[in-house]
């Protein structure tokens, strides 16, 4: 099949014709009616100049008749001449209807017509006949002349204008279908010719633009679609187009490669029929998100619980999503479903899920994941009215395989122990390893009785086991709480923390025994008002419900003079209320928070000592035995004191004697470094260590505080009076200057005065107060 242009070749090619046919006719038309016209005045001026000529020849011939009379030489030769400028005229003189003369000026017709004119000499009247050749036929010669003579002239019309409209149409045209031509053939190095200054020239200089930007257009169009194509090649994802009725348009190597089907012989297939999905834990077919894409014109998203079936029928998990394509009118086109393999991420998403509910060393559930089993636990003694029991377990002696062989010893125990123990529970029950040597174990539907005889059975296997490590024989023991499940319990941390008072009750009875939670159990409750404590304090820490409050310390010989103060610890509990030290201090001792309280203290007073720069005191800051045995504590109090820009003489550090002495050599070197930076020393509660003045030589500080055992009767007591004597005479020789704690009248104040104690600090002086109202 020819293409269109060279179709219409033919046609464009003779449009110089069809316009000359069409004017030439036009013309035709024209000039016959104006013929037409022509020819009736023709006729009309030839018989009106017959009838002149007739009425002319007549009255010369009568003029000669009345000069030469009819003679007929001289006659003939009148009427010759007379007849000479007509052509085809003839002439007869006719007396009493008989021929007398005549005369004719090339006449030949068959058919003739005559018009006759009477006139006379002056003797006799005759007959003059002028013969003209046939009306008609002289018409009909004159016609034929004339149409020959306007055919002629339309004849070279065209040809004329044949010639021009090639010249001036066809030629421009024809070089333009020859250019169009050459273009729909892709030679792209031609263009119309734009010379021309009239509208073919326009025309042309359009039509190049036009193409110009058509190429430009075409151009930028392959360019993107070549990029859209290697995009999609290259993509790691899965992609696939579909017409509207899901038949497959395009697949890139990634949507080959998981699908396991060539492109070629996937293209124009239901979608449905080359990629299978089904349910990936099951592996029941699912219905493909396409149809629903297509039937709603929405846009959807597979990410969990769908796999594709392969051309070879493997089972490989995808995430999928799946949108629909639109055109120039936003009328649906077909889909876009791009996807990708997510065996990888759903294998590791299954490890995550396993980790974040298992212990990474033994294998046993988590802290986590025990809560939630503790927590369904309860519910269903809730529900059922069910008792179930919970066991706490940490180990004895565990942190001698620890210090003595190394944490791969130790953990390597846990492993074997771990598998050792659990292979005597039952499928019901729940272990799991809450962290460190500390494990708890869930027996569901198992009353405290019977929870008794399993905890026995767990404690003899723990004794019998016997761990060697590099010729080295371990054997550990286990201290055991157990604590009802039953439908009265508030929730599963009181539960847990029931077990846990009830291990740490076993420990205290001397480890490796078992203790059953008792609700009426004193030590038991005392520990859980502690934990409680513990949890507040946290909570107040996160809270900022804490405040500092201030004692002054007064030289003896001027109680009116506040320079130097004591900060103390104050904690407000969720409704505002003050809560004294002596409730919260223990069990932040014990459960390891000290530390942290120790730092918001030196922060808190660093920062009041920078608020009220302008004013001469100084403050002093009790440090517990965890924080001076804590390296990044020293650090921390370096780093504010520089951070702050404050003078450290300002500060006065206290340690009571018992936090000093049970890690002496650590304390003598936190005390000379922060020394080194101007910080003052103080050894709090000194006198009640069977040790004192031993340990009192070993350790730099600036002063002694004298317990106020010994001070609050010494107005009463001379043994108590002796003391305070000796300490200060102490403190005399070592250069050391002393404070007085517990001034309950001034009888004491006058006492302590007269012995020479440099300082005293007590209610009779000043209770303590906020720290704002005390400074100002």
């Amino acid at each position: 099949m020819k293409p269109a242009l060279e179709e219409n070749n033919d046609e464009i090619s003779s449009l110089s014709t069809k316009i000359t046919v069409i004017v030439f006719w036009g013309l035709v038309i024209i000039g016959l009616s104006f013929a037409a016209l022509i020819l009736h005045h023709v006729q009309e001026d030839t018989l009106e100049s017959r009838e002149i000529i007739a009425d002319s020849i007549a009255y010369n011939i009568s003029e000669i008749s009345n000069i030469h009379g009819l003679d007929k030489q001289i006659l003939k030769k009148k009427l010759q001449k007379i007849i000479e400028p007509y052509n085809n005229v003839k002439i007869e003189l006719s007396q009493n209807k008989k021929l007398i003369n005549y005369a004719e000026n090339r006449f030949i017709s068959e058919l003739e017509d005559k018009l006759t004119r009477s006139t006379h000499n002056n003797a006799h009247p005759f007959t003059v006949d002028i013969i003209f050749p046939n009306f008609e036929e002289t018409i009909q010669d004159k016609r034929k002349i004339f149409l020959i003579g306007l055919g002629i002239l339309l004849l070279v019309f065209g040809v004329i204008l044949k010639l021009l409209l090639e010249r001036i149409l066809n030629m421009p045209i024809s070089k333009m279908v020859e250019t169009a031509k050459a273009i729909s053939e892709n030679k792209l190095d031609r263009t119309f010719d734009e010379k021309h200054s009239d509208e073919f020239g326009y025309l042309a200089r359009f039509i190049n633009q036009a193409i110009d930007h058509m190429r430009h257009h075409e151009r930028e169009s392959l360019a993107a679609k070549e990029f859209a194509e290697v995009t999609l090649r290259s993509i790691g994802d899965g992609v696939i187009t579909t017409d509207k009725n899901t038949n497959i348009i395009f697949m890139n190597p990634v949507a080959e490669k998981i699908s396991g089907h060539l492109a070629e012989k996937a293209i124009s297939k239901p979608l449905s029929d080359i990629m299978p999905l089904v349910d990936e834990e099951d592996g029941k077919p699912v219905p493909h998100p396409i149809h629903t894409c297509l039937a709603n014109n929405i846009t959807l998203e597979v990410d969990s619980n769908c796999a594709l079936i392969n051309n070879d029928g493997t089972q490989i998990p995808i995430s999928i999503s799946v949108s629909p394509i639109y055109d120039n009118n936003n009328q649906v086109r077909g889909a876009v479903m791009v996807f990708h393999d997510v065996s990888e991420a759903r294998n590791l998403q299954k490890e995550l899920s396993y980790l974040a509910s298992h212990d990474h060393l033994t294998g046993l559930y988590n802290r986590r994941e025990f809560d939630r089993d503790l927590k369904n636990s309860l519910m269903h003694a809730k529900r059922d009215s069910h008792e179930h029991t919970l066991c706490y377990l940490d180990l004895d002696q565990f942190k001698v395989v620890n210090d003595t062989c190394g944490h791969a010893a130790g953990d390597l125990l846990l492993k074997k122990l771990s598998n050792h123990l659990r292979k005597s529970l039952r499928k019901s029950d729940v272990f799991a390893r809450l962290g460190g040597d500390e494990f708890a174990l869930l027996l569901l539907h198992c009353p405290i009785s019977k929870a008794m005889d399993v905890a026995e059975n767990m404690k003899k296997l723990i004794n019998d086991f016997i761990f060697v490590w590099e010729g080295k024989s371990f054997h550990l023991g286990v201290s055991i709480g157990l604590a009802p499940i039953s439908p009265s319990a508030n929730d599963a941390a009181e539960i847990l923390a029931a077990a846990d008072m009830a291990c740490y009750a076993a420990k205290e009875d001397g480890r490796n025994r078992i203790h059953v939670y008792q609700v009426d159990d004193e030590s038991l409750h005392q520990r859980r008002d502690e934990m409680t404590m513990v949890s507040a304090v946290r909570e107040a820490l996160k809270d900022n419900r804490f405040e500092l409050f201030a004692q002054p310390i007064v030289p003896t010989n001027n109680k009116n003079e506040y320079e130097h103060f004591e900060v103390l610890i104050r904690m407000r509990d969720i409704d505002g209320e003050f809560i004294l030290p002596f409730r919260f201090l223990p069990a932040a001792e014990r459960y390891q928070l000290m530390s942290t309280l120790d730092r918001w203290v030196v922060t808190t007073a660093i920062s009041y000592i920078q608020q009220f720069s302008e004013k001469n005191f100084s403050l002093a800051v009790n440090l517990s035995g965890q924080s001076i045995n804590e390296d990044a504590f020293l650090e921390f109090v370096i780093n504010e004191i520089n951070k702050s820009g404050i003078d450290a003489s300002r500060i006065c550090f206290e340690i009571t004697e018992t936090a000093a002495v049970n890690n002496l050599d650590h304390a003598v070197s936190f005390i000379e470094m922060l020394k080194r930076y101007g910080c003052k020393f103080a050894l709090d509660d000194f006198g009640t260590g069977v040790s004192s003045f031993e340990y009192l030589k070993k350790l730099p500080v600036d002063y002694l505080k004298i317990d106020g055992t010994f001070v609050k009767q010494m107005d009463q007591n001379k043994v108590d009076q002796a003391m305070v004597q000796a300490i200060n005479e102490v403190a005399i020789v070592m250069g050391m200057k002393t404070i007085a704690e517990f001034v309950e009248n001034e009888e004491i104040f006058k006492l302590l005065e007269n012995i020479g104690v440099n300082y005293g600090q007590g209610y009779w002086i000043s209770k303590p107060e906020p720290i704002n109202e005390i400074i100002n």
